[in-house]
């Protein structure tokens, strides 16, 4: 079973950040995070993927998104994508915006399908 929850632990966020992408480019105090997981409720279980967004006005900000190898190819990126856009339009954004690395060929992949 995967579970997607929202997560506030900000220290813990910064640790699994890290070790997905560089440390350095965290700046996400004001983001909003969630986690995919196997276990039924908290921490338990492996992590799969976690994502963050942010609103800015009228608009929603996909900030970043990644997915643990182990986890690659199960549609993890695009089921945090469609997580995000339903907390956007249940906020009543208006928009939802993303983007990514140019040489991040899945995830380019992945947006283009889901519709960006």
């Amino acid at each position: 079973m995967i579970r997607i929850r929202r997560e506030t632990d900000i220290e813990w966020l910064r640790e699994i950040y890290a070790l997905a992408l560089p440390p350095a480019s965290w700046r996400h105090e004001e983001d909003l995070f969630w986690i995919a997981t196997t276990g039924p409720t908290g921490r338990a279980g492996e992590l799969l993927a976690f994502a963050s967004g942010c609103g800015h006005g009228e608009a929603f900000e996909l900030t970043s998104c990644a997915v643990v190898s182990s986890a690659a190819g199960r549609g993890m990126q695009r089921r945090m994508l469609r997580v995000r856009e339903s907390y956007a339009r249940r906020h009543s954004y208006k928009s939802v915006c993303t983007y990514t690395s140019r040489d991040n060929y899945a995830s380019i992949t992945n947006l283009i399908r889901a519709g960006y």
